[in-house]
């Protein structure tokens, strides 16, 4: 058979129509099917059938409210028909309607969070899925009271409260302060002696001097509120120790010298002869010359008094707020002043004298001993010298300091203080 050109082209152009026509049907098929997928899945998402839930469906946040406690609030996808909420192993509630759970909880609880998605009763209400997470509850630290520290201590919290009747008491050791949010509840009563109303205080007024520690207290938050009161107080040096209570004890006065010896004499005797005639006397004489009296013993000298001890450092304090607009820090700062030198023992009195031997006819004379020398006096120790006063850097623009000097620490004879207010920069 033989094909002109002219049915060739013909034949190949309705070859190629046929084609055409058979992608225009393959496409509108296409698109019907994913117009029914989409649809189902709709339909699907609408009767909460195929919900997944997963860390990016499901919201687990903490709202904070009062002191102490969060609100727990759990979200999840709208489509599911029921959910069960169980926390530590106890359903909470049953959910219907609507997505979103809420329950206070104390803080720094852990809690085991476990949710069961259902389907909605019209269609069937099967369990679609499940989700376990556990969390911790943000850490709150509210001082109400006084609290002592017994060691150096790290408070990391989300919110940390000072109420009006709390503080801590460092007693040297060191404080670090780590929260986002810190409180200070301020009163009228806050004012006057620095020891009652600071919220902070290395060592109270009354505290003996038996330590020598130094604390560095840092405190760093977010954001704070309120007036914040801190004393760096150092501590009196110890009292050097008398010399009563560690020296050797002797007697007042020293060993007298011994008293010579008497003289004696000796009386001559009448010598005669044998007719008793031409007597005469043999003649007196000394027969022990009278001894010298021996000088007393030297006293003992008397033992120096302890020095009294260096008084106790102010300790420093660091403080750094980033949101500082509702919030002012005061500071009172004062050394200790040194411990008093210890009183020294009296020197032990010289001894008495020896007292000359007796005289006796055709004898000569004898001397009293000299008395002994007087110990010297024991002195007092030195008293020791005032502690240093620490260094306070603050980026709070609202933040005063307040310097107690003692003049013992400048001239023993005055015992007034000398107050010194400054005001310090801002840094960042």
């Amino acid at each position: 058979m033989t094909f002109s050109l002219r049915n060739l082209l013909m034949i190949g152009l309705c070859l190629s129509l046929g084609a055409c026509a058979f992608k225009k049907e393959d496409a509108e098929q296409k698109k019907t099917d994913q117009l029914v997928e989409d649809v189902t899945k709709k339909v699907n998402e609408q009767n909460g059938s195929n919900v997944d839930l997963k860390a990016s469906n499901v919201s687990i946040t903490f709202e904070p409210t009062e002191p102490g406690y969060y609100n727990l609030v759990i979200t999840w996808p709208e489509a599911v028909g029921t959910m069960e909420i169980f926390i530590n192993g106890s359903l909470q509630k049953s959910i219907s309607g609507y997505n979103s759970f809420k329950q206070i909880v104390h803080n720094n609880d852990n809690l085991s969070i476990s949710l069961r998605a259902y389907a909605s009763a019209s269609v069937g209400g099967r369990l679609l899925s499940t989700f376990e997470k556990d969390e911790q509850v943000p850490k709150d630290i509210i001082v109400r009271e006084t609290i002592n520290l017994q060691s150096d201590s790290l408070l990391n919290s989300n919110r940390f409260y000072f109420y009006s009747t709390g503080k801590i008491v460092t007693s040297g050791y060191s404080l670090k302060i780590r929260t986002k949010q810190l409180f200070v509840q301020t009163t009228s009563g806050q004012y006057g002696n620095p020891e009652d109303k600071a919220n902070v205080i290395t060592y109270r007024n009354s505290d003996s001097p038996t330590s020598d520690l130094n604390s560095n207290i840092e405190i760093v938050s977010d954001t704070a509120e309120g007036k914040l009161s801190v004393a760096l107080i150092g501590l009196k040096g110890n009292d050097g120790q008398d010399a009563k209570t560690f020296a050797p004890s002797f007697p007042a006065i020293a060993q007298g010298g011994a008293n010579g010896k008497n003289g004696e004499t000796s009386y001559g005797k009448e010598i005669c002869g044998a007719d008793h005639e031409g007597c005469y006397s043999s003649g007196d004489f000394c027969a022990t010359q009278p001894g010298n009296g021996e000088n007393g013993k030297d006293g003992l000298n008397g033992t120096d008094g302890r020095d009294g001890s260096k008084g106790g450092s102010t300790g420093s304090l660091s403080i750094k707020i980033q949101n500082d607009s509702n919030f002012s820090v005061e500071v009172f700062q004062r050394p200790g002043i040194g411990g008093k030198g210890g009183a020294g023992i009296q020197g032990q009195k010289g001894g008495p004298a020896g007292a000359a031997g007796a005289p006796a006819p055709e004898c000569n004379g004898a001397h009293p001993g000299q008395p002994g020398k007087d110990g010297r006096d024991g002195q007092p120790g030195k008293n020791g010298s005032c502690g240093e006063i620490g260094e306070v850097i603050s980026n709070v623009k609202l933040t005063t300091v307040e310097k107690e000097v003692n003049s013992l620490c400048k001239n023993p004879q005055v015992s007034t203080t000398h107050l010194d207010k400054t005001l310090l920069p801002r840094f960042d």
